[in-house]
């Protein structure tokens, strides 16, 4: 043993393996550290990966993520700086472009439109994949040096300080959807573990990219088609092409943003493509509405194919051969629509602003929308004919019925006019009278040429309505700009027509029609419109006619003023156009002064004589605007519109001067009195300015007449008794000209009454005399109820006598009788006429009478008319207290009231009335008795009846007066 160990060679073989046994010791920790390191690297990666794939599956768009993605990718492979570029649609759509870490000025040069070229190119040019130790060794300018590009890409990193590049690609299947940059400032090896991680990022980031663009083009997709389906419903909707262009274009502007749409269509298959719906923004090397289409519209239709031109539209057409387009289109593309009848259309979209604006997916979407275009355009191309044939023989129907029913030119033309424009779709149409005094055409109506052009006067043989006036055959030019003798009248015209309009050999006038196309006048048109034309002439023969007629019904044949009845007309029409414009107009009324005396002293011829002087004197100082009628009798009236109070007493005045200083009015001793009123500021209704009027006539007269009154101004100016009287001549003016009863003519009177009265004294005997001549003027306005007021007053009086009542209480009775009826001012005239029994609901309303009668009599304080009152408020009270309006009973109706009643009943029972006979008078006290205790107090009756026995009806013994006090 000790031989063996003092060997020299088994002391260096223990030695070695004692050396073994200590380092295997040593480095057994590390190694077992190292491996655990691994193993929590790999987790790590693992853990980090899950995470990061989740993450990026949760993502809702682009922009997230990006955001994740940078992060996740940052944190496991340990750097601070990188840079993400995104792609949707795998190359065709938008580009989404963020960093981490990286300085702004490096971010804004890498998003240069050439630099971003470049990065979303890098996984298609280096694949999955791509690692570049050293951006600064001499390697790299060797390798890269002939791309500048690339250089220009490794300079603007060498600038941010990064010394290391890790490129991933992100692709799947063949699209390449970006790529992601990592930087690192440090040199860096890399281990092949930390490569597949690098890569792995990549692929969950192109997966989760791709996944988000599936779905997203699924959602796009369905709702395209949703919206393929509602534009075709929306179009099959209507047979209006401009309405289904207005629903493309919406429709289109909404599935791809700016776009501009546009239509060219054929008429016929030989027809030329026109533009029908030309380019919004086209500019002006555009296209315009029924010029040419494009060059590359044209090349759709010659090839029967769609067309898509993503980029340099300019190079493509020149290598097609093609006409130059429109240098402002970036994209444009183009579909045919293909029609039953051989014709085409071409449906096109360009983008004014982008390169591939329009992608493959969008290009698709657009011609499945063609397909439902070409057959809503076709729907309406043909409802649109069968329209256009339709609306011609409609337009000859009513013009047929126009000739015997429209009589008034002024009516007529205008009509004919917008009816031939609309249902030819001319753009232009006017219709030129015959002037056979002048030897010319005036322009009496036209539609679309604007209104200045009314009163254009054209010679005969001057322009083809001229030509057509003096030949009176029709004159063609379809192409104006070939025939010498069309003058224009509108600017760019590009045919016309001329038609004369004859009756048997007369020209009455002639039709042109004009339109910015050139070659729209066919030959069924020109034998439509000549048809048209000849009941057009009789229908003007007819008018012509009928306002000879009418002319001669409306002027007054004494004066060769208008008549009343047509101031009437248009007194209304001006009120009617002020009330809408917001205008004013005035009326001037007058009244010749002495004219009675005239007729007396040299008889009626010679008042003619002096009635026609005066109108051929106002016709000449007014203007021709202005409408002068004879009101009646010596009455003129004039309506000024659009005049001031300040100008119409000018007028007035000049006009009564001009009267005055007539030698052959003067030397019969005739002036004229004028009243005037200006709407609004005299009253809200013609009835009231008309009143106001008559009213300062009358003031004139009152005056001693020759003047010129405006009403209202002197009732504001006057003061005291004078103004009293003022007052009661308009009351008495008012009645003499009162047109009509009911609720709004008793407001008027009851205030006029209480105005009287507040400006006067409190004794009102006068006013007394006008409300008296009130009453009789409303029982004179029904024939059957004429005197009837007055009848009832003497058959009071007499029973009151026969009661032995005072004297004064006799008087009192007497006026109440003239007064019991002055109520029905309030009820409607409908209602007081009504020639048959009344409806429950209008005997309603006449019952209200009595009440209001009381009404109009309380301004006139007076203790006298305080029991008048008492009486016309309870004169159909009963005493069985069934009565109105109070329902009183017995006694405690008035006396004066028992004692009308019975009056009023029996003169209304022996009265002829409209729906039954009169009673006789033995009938009528039948009834009285009869109803004696229940309706009528039977002491009244008896005393009724003996006063007729002693002293017979006073209706018929007495002269009854029915006129109306003035």
């Amino acid at each position: 043993m000790g031989i063996y160990l003092n060997n020299p060679g088994v002391e260096l073989l223990l030695f070695g393996t004692a050396v073994t046994i200590l380092f295997v010791g040593l480095l057994a920790p590390h190694l077992r550290t190292r491996s655990r390191r691994r193993r929590n690297t790999d987790i790590f990666w693992f853990s980090s990966l899950h995470f990061f794939s989740k993450e990026l599956s949760e993502c809702r768009d682009p922009k997230q993520m990006m955001d994740q993605s940078l992060r996740g990718a940052s944190q496991m492979l340990g750097t601070q700086e990188g840079c993400l570029l995104l792609q949707e649609e795998g190359g065709q759509g938008k580009v989404h472009f963020s960093t981490w870490g990286l300085s702004t000025q490096v971010s804004e040069r890498l998003n240069r439109d050439t630099l971003r070229r470049f990065m979303l190119s890098s996984g298609e040019r280096w694949g999955a994949l791509m690692v570049f130790p050293d951006l600064r060794g001499p390697e790299i300018d060797t390798a890269w040096g002939r791309e500048p590009v690339f250089n220009e890409f490794c300079e603007v990193l060498r600038s941010e300080g990064l010394r290391t590049l890790v490129v991933v690609g992100l692709q799947v299947r063949e699209k390449s959807y970006g790529a992601l940059l990592l930087g690192f400032r440090d040199l860096r090896s890399f281990e092949p573990q930390e490569l597949r991680v690098a890569m792995a990022v990549g692929n969950h980031m192109s997966v989760a990219i791709e996944n988000w663009s599936l779905n997203r083009a699924a959602e796009r997709r369905d709702g395209e088609l949703k919206i393929l389906h509602r534009v075709g419903e929306a179009l099959r909707a209507t047979f209006d092409l401009r309405a289904q262009m207005g629903i493309l274009r919406h429709e289109l502007k909404g599935l791809m943003g700016a776009t501009n749409f546009g239509l060219a269509l054929q008429d016929t298959p030989e027809a030329p493509l026109e533009v029908v719906v030309p380019f919004e923004s086209g500019g002006p090397q555009g296209t315009v509405q029924g010029g040419p289409a494009s060059s590359l519209a044209q090349y759709v239709q010659a090839t029967h194919q769609p067309l898509l031109v993503a980029s340099d539209v300019q190079g493509t057409t020149q290598k097609l051969g093609l006409a130059p387009m429109n240098p402002r289109i970036k994209t444009w593309c183009g579909v045919p629509l293909n029609f039953s009848d051989g014709s085409m259309g071409v449906l096109a979209l360009a983008d004014m602003e982008r390169e591939f604006a329009i992608t493959k997916s969008q290009f698709e979407l657009v011609q499945l929308l063609a397909q439902e275009a070409a057959v809503a355009v076709e729907n309406a191309r043909l409802f649109k004919k069968e329209q256009r044939r339709a609306s011609h023989l409609a337009l000859l129907n009513e013009l047929g019925r126009k000739a015997s029913s429209v009589l008034n030119p002024q009516e007529l033309l205008p009509n004919i006019c917008r009816q031939v424009r609309t249902a030819f779709g001319y753009d232009l149409a006017r219709i030129e009278m015959m002037d056979s005094r002048q030897g010319e055409l005036c322009v009496q109506a036209e539609a679309g040429y604007g209104p200045e052009l009314i009163g254009r006067r054209i010679r005969k043989g001057e322009g083809l309505s001229g030509v057509a006036a003096e030949t009176g055959e029709p004159v063609l030019a379809n192409s104006v700009v070939k025939e010498p003798r069309y003058i224009p009248l509108h600017p760019g015209i590009r045919a016309a027509l001329s038609l004369p309009l004859k009756y048997r050999e007369e020209l009455l006038g002639v039709l042109s029609l004009e339109s910015r196309d050139s070659y729209v006048f066919s030959q069924q048109d020109v034998l439509t419109l000549r048809t048209l034309a000849d009941q057009l002439a009789i229908a003007l023969h007819n008018a012509r006619a009928y306002q000879v007629a009418l002319e001669q019904a409306i002027t007054d044949g004494l004066t060769g003023l208008k008549t009343h009845r047509y101031f009437m007309e248009a007194l209304d029409r001006e009120w009617r156009r002020s009330t809408r414009a917001g205008y004013m107009f005035s009326l001037i009324m007058l009244d010749l002064d002495d004219f009675k005396q005239v007729n007396d002293r040299n008889g009626h011829l010679e008042g003619d004589k002096v009635l026609t002087a005066v109108a051929r004197l106002l016709n000449e100082q007014v203007r021709q605007s202005n409408v002068v009628a004879r009101f009646g009798g010596d009455e003129f009236a004039i309506m000024l519109p659009d005049t001031r109070t300040d100008q119409a007493e000018i007028l007035a005045e000049r006009l009564r001067a001009g009267i005055e200083s007539d030698r052959y009015l003067a030397a019969h001793g005739v002036t004229a009195s004028f009243g005037i009123a200006t709407f609004p500021v005299h009253g809200p209704t013609q009835e009231e300015i008309l009143r106001v009027a008559d009213s300062g006539m009358y003031l004139a007269k009152h005056q001693e007449g020759n003047r010129v009154q405006v009403a209202s101004r002197a009732l504001v100016s006057a003061q005291g008794e004078w103004e009293r009287q003022l007052l009661e001549a308009y009351l008495g003016v008012t009645m003499k000209r009162m047109f009509s009863t009911g609720p709004e003519a008793f407001e008027h009177y009851l205030e006029r009454f209480r105005n009287g009265v507040l400006k006067g004294d409190g004794d009102a005997p006068s006013l007394l005399d006008t409300v008296t001549a009130l009453a009789f003027a409303i029982d004179a306005k029904d024939h059957y109820t004429q005197g009837h007021s007055q009848a009832v007053s003497r058959l009071a009086a007499q029973t009151a006598r026969q009661l032995d009542l005072p004297e004064s209480v006799i008087e009192e009775i007497r006026l109440g009788g003239i007064l019991h009826d002055i109520g029905k001012i309030g009820v409607p005239e409908a209602i007081l006429n009504k020639p048959s029994r009344l409806t429950p609901e209008e005997y309603e309303l006449v019952k209200i009478h009595s009440s209001r009668g009381a009404d109009m009599l309380e301004p006139l304080k007076v203790k006298a008319i305080e029991r008048i009152r008492g009486m016309i408020r309870h004169h159909h009270e009963m005493v069985n207290g069934m009565g109105y309006p109070d329902k009183l009973k017995g006694e405690s109706i008035p006396l004066g009231a028992r004692i009308l009643a019975v009056a009023d009943s029996f003169d209304t029972m022996v009265s002829e009335r409209a729906y039954t006979r009169g009673r006789t008078m033995e009938e009528a006290i039948e009834e009285l008795h009869r109803c004696s205790g229940t309706q009528f107090d039977g002491g009244v009756v008896d005393a009724f009846v003996r006063s007729l026995e002693i002293l017979g009806d006073p209706r018929v013994s007495a002269n009854i007066d029915t006129s109306v006090i003035h």
